[in-house]
């Protein structure tokens, strides 16, 4: 972020894995951490689908997610329309946004897109469209994270769980 930019938003964009009830404990717990700070959180969903294994011809229970790549598309846009950013960083490695992201900037030339990838992921279709890219570091993730303990208004402690020690 340069000197002279100001945060007007931050939209947190994912989807509970329903099927691993102690990840979506920790994920709630998340979720309600980032609200604590402000964050704005847009949840989709997964969906179950039965896949046909090509080597031993079972079926088997894959779950996919839903929505998110939409959700994000849409905020994107909307945030364009409502000139609501100059710029917008987007932190995901999803070539599913390339026609959102593409749309944005044929209708909105002068907004800036600064795509964030994820450590371990990239996309060159997405560094094309981008006027900025990076990626996230192992060493910005460290030191990036919440305080063990977080002390909601009304008193209520958020403790981070131990998986995460």
């Amino acid at each position: 972020m340069v000197q002279n930019e100001q945060i007007v938003d931050i939209l947190y964009f994912s989807a509970y894995m329903f099927w691993k009830p102690e990840k979506v404990a920790r994920h709630q717990l998340y979720t309600k951490a980032l609200r604590s700070e402000g964050i704005k959180i847009i949840m989709s969903e997964f969906k179950k689908k039965q896949v046909k294994c090509e080597k031993c011809k079972e079926y088997y229970d894959k779950y996919e997610e839903k929505q998110t790549d939409v959700q994000i598309a849409i905020n994107l846009f909307k945030g364009a329309i409502d000139d609501s950013f100059d710029k917008a960083i987007v932190v995901s490695g999803d070539s599913d946004l390339m026609p959102a992201l593409e749309a944005v900037k044929l209708r909105f030339p002068k907004k800036e897109l600064h795509l964030l990838f994820p450590s371990r992921r990239t996309s060159e279709l997405l560094k094309q469209i981008a006027d900025q890219y990076s990626k996230i570091r192992e060493k910005h993730l460290a030191s990036s994270q919440f305080p063990n303990e977080i002390i909601l208004p009304d008193g209520e402690v958020l403790r981070k769980p131990v998986e995460y020690f």
